[in-house]
């Protein structure tokens, strides 16, 4: 979220074209939250593979990114006029997507019978 405070600053690093800093600091904000959910997917990968259910966690990812982020990117950055910004909000949705159906997958574990057989 340190992003935020600065954005017009990020995009000046890497160039000094106005056009250029004005898009980045425009979609910086949307790149938070991306980045905020995509740790939390990070922490939940870990108890997923704790449950031994990353097949189930690789095939959802495949399909959020796939066929529901890769069109939904394309519809908002070309169709829709969004340019990278379209982009960024097509790729959120699809990880909080993912993010839903992965603390599915942990909240709904049986915890229990896979402690016991670590044990």
């Amino acid at each position: 979220m340190g992003f935020n405070t600065a954005p017009d600053l990020i995009g000046s690093i890497f160039t000094k074209d106005q056009t250029v800093i004005h898009i980045v600091s425009e979609t910086i904000p949307m790149l938070s939250v991306f980045l905020l959910f995509d740790a939390i997917h990070g922490a939940q990968s870990g108890n997923v593979r704790a449950l031994g259910r990353q097949f189930a966690a690789s095939v959802f990812t495949l399909v959020a990114y796939y066929v529901f982020g890769m069109p939904l990117a394309l519809l908002f950055g070309f169709r829709w006029n969004m340019r990278v910004k379209g982009f960024w909000m097509a790729y959120m949705i699809s990880l909080v997507a993912l993010d839903v159906f992965v603390a599915f997958l942990v909240i709904n574990a049986k915890w229990l019978p896979k402690a016991l057989n670590q044990a």
